[in-house]
C-alpha cells in the first residue's frame, strides 16, 4: 500500500483585494494594515512572538532560561589607578623642549638630563618605573580599564593597546630629547626594538590596528554571488562519463549517416534468399475482415530494377 500523502496546510492570505501575501495579523499582511504586537517588556520595541508569552525572543529567554551566575573569580576587577590618557599624554603632546644647548647628540639620549633642562613627561614616567617587572605599563593600563592583567607578557596586543603604543612611539620619535625606546619596550614587556616592528606592521596594513586576518580565512559571500557561482548538481565522477557517452553516441550517429548505401544489384540475391526461405505465418483474423483478406490475397512479386531501387 502506498503511504498516505501529506497534504500541505493551506496558508491564509491577506484579505486585501489582489494581495497574495500571507497574513501577519488581523487578517492582513504588514503592508495592508497589520499591526505587529510589541514585546510587553517596558522599553522594548521588538516584535512579540506568538509562542513566547507576548515577549520577544531575547526577553523570553531571559525569563525562562536565565544565564548562570558569574563566579567571583571570573568577574573582572573594578577600575583602579589612572591611565596615561588622563595627564601624561596631554602634557607630553603640549611639551616644548628647553632652549638650553647640549654638547652633542649623545647627551640627548644617554644619562640624566642636566639641571634646567625639561624632559617630556612620558620619558620621565617611563624612566621612574624602569625597576618594575616587564610589562608593568601594560598591566597598569588594563587595571585602569577594569580588565584582567595578562598572563604572559608575550601575548598579542589588543587593538586599543597597539593604538596606545603607537601614540607613545610617535611622541618619542622625531629627535625628542632623552627619549629611550628601551624603557618603552620594558614597560610593554617586549624586546628592545619592538617599536620598529610595530610601526612597520601598522604601516603595511595602512594604519589598521586590528588583528590581522588569517591568509586562509574566507570572507563570506553574499547569497547572490553564491548562486551565480553555483554549479549544476551532479557527481564530479558521473559528469565526465555522461559527457563521454553523449560524444560516443553522436559519433555513431554520424557514422550511420555518412555510411555508403549498397546498390540494388548487390541487394537482389539477399532479398531472393529471404523470400525463398520465408514461410507463411497464419494469424487469427477478425471475421469481419475475412472478405477483405481473401480479396487481397494475391501473390506478391519482388523485382529488382536496374535503376538502383527495389520495389515490393
Amino acid at each position: 500500500d502506498d503511504p498516505p500523502k501529506v497534504v500541505p496546510k493551506k496558508r491564509r492570505l491577506c484579505r486585501y483585494p489582489g494581495c497574495t501575501k500571507v497574513i501577519k495579523s488581523q487578517g492582513h499582511c504588514q503592508r495592508h494594515g497589520a499591526r505587529a504586537k510589541r514585546c510587553k517588556v517596558a522599553g522594548c520595541d521588538k516584535q512579540a512572538q506568538g509562542t513566547h508569552d507576548g515577549m520577544c525572543k531575547r526577553h523570553w529567554k531571559q525569563v525562562h532560561f536565565p544565564a548562570p551566575p558569574v563566579k567571583p573569580e571570573d568577574q573582572p576587577p573594578p577600575p583602579e589607578g589612572e591611565s596615561v590618557y588622563d595627564k601624561i599624554l596631554p602634557s607630553s603632546i603640549s611639551y616644548r623642549p628647553t632652549a638650553k644647548k647640549v654638547k652633542s647628540d649623545d647627551d640627548l639620549t644617554e644619562g640624566e638630563p642636566p639641571d634646567g633642562v625639561t624632559v617630556m613627561p612620558l620619558i620621565t614616567f617611563l624612566r621612574e618605573n624602569v625597576g618594575k617587572e616587564p610589562g608593568w605599563h601594560r598591566n597598569a593600563e588594563r587595571r585602569a580599564r577594569g580588565l584582567f592583567p595578562v598572563s604572559s607578557s608575550s601575548s598579542q596586543l589588543e587593538p586599543w593597546e597597539r593604538q596606545l603604543a603607537l601614540v607613545e612611539i610617535l611622541l618619542l620619535s622625531g629627535g625628542t630629547p632623552y627619549a629611550n625606546f628601551k624603557d618603552l619596550a620594558h614597560s610593554w614587556g617586549r624586546e628592545k626594538g619592538f617599536h620598529n616592528l610595530l610601526v612597520n606592521s601598522i604601516c603595511e596594513r595602512r594604519g589598521e590596528v586590528d588583528r590581522k586576518r588569517r591568509s586562509d580565512a574566507r570572507t563570506p559571500e553574499p547569497m547572490k554571488d553564491r548562486r551565480k557561482r553555483a554549479k549544476p548538481a551532479g557527481s564530479p565522477v558521473v559528469e565526465p562519463l555522461a559527457t563521454a557517452a553523449i560524444a560516443a553516441a553522436a559519433a555513431a550517429a554520424a557514422a550511420v549517416v555518412t555510411a555508403p548505401v549498397a546498390p540494388a544489384a548487390e541487394l537482389k540475391p539477399a532479398i531472393d534468399d529471404l523470400v525463398t526461405d520465408s514461410s507463411p505465418v497464419e494469424a487469427p483474423l477478425d471475421p469481419e475482415v475475412d472478405d477483405v483478406v481473401e480479396a487481397s490475397a494475391e501473390p506478391v512479386s519482388i523485382k529488382a530494377e536496374d535503376t538502383g531501387t527495389v520495389s515490393v
